[in-house]
């Protein structure tokens, strides 16, 4: 079981890093979007905290996943011949991929919210449809051409 999450977890990493650019660029619109329109915040409050979730995610979880799994418990990865074999399909991928991403930009809000109070629940309602809309965006720009 604990092969079975390692693989999992380091093909949702591989799969971030392959569609890096498209995601985050993606993301960031889409919760720039979110964020100056559903709470209202300011052009210049919406883009830092826009550009903080996007890039903070993916940060955090290449640190969590490459250096924890990787290099402090040593764990060796080999691509499997179905790399999605863990999640299904491509779509479940990016969906997953999504989720995490949602749950690590909710941590960031978080933390946050202690320096500077705001609508916390508005906030996760923007960071939970700009994913969902990345994930989906994704999978189609890629592979439905």
């Amino acid at each position: 079981m604990l092969m079975v999450i390692n693989n999992l977890l380091l093909t949702e990493l591989l799969w971030s890093i392959t569609t890096f650019k498209i995601h985050i660029v993606i993301n960031f619109l889409l919760l720039f979007t979110l964020l100056k329109l559903w709470d209202h915040l300011s052009w210049v409050r919406a883009f830092l905290l826009s550009i903080a979730l996007s890039v903070g995610a993916f940060i955090i979880f290449f640190v969590l996943v490459s250096g924890i799994l990787v290099w402090g418990f040593d764990i060796s990865y080999t691509l499997p011949h179905d790399a999605d074999s863990g999640t299904y399909n491509i779509l479940n991928s990016s969906l997953i991929l999504a989720g995490i991403y949602s749950l690590l930009q909710m941590f960031i809000v978080g933390l946050v919210n202690q320096w500077k109070s705001s609508n916390v629940w508005r906030i996760f309602a923007c960071v939970l449809c700009a994913n969902l809309m990345t994930a989906l965006l994704v999978y189609k720009i890629m592979f439905n051409q």
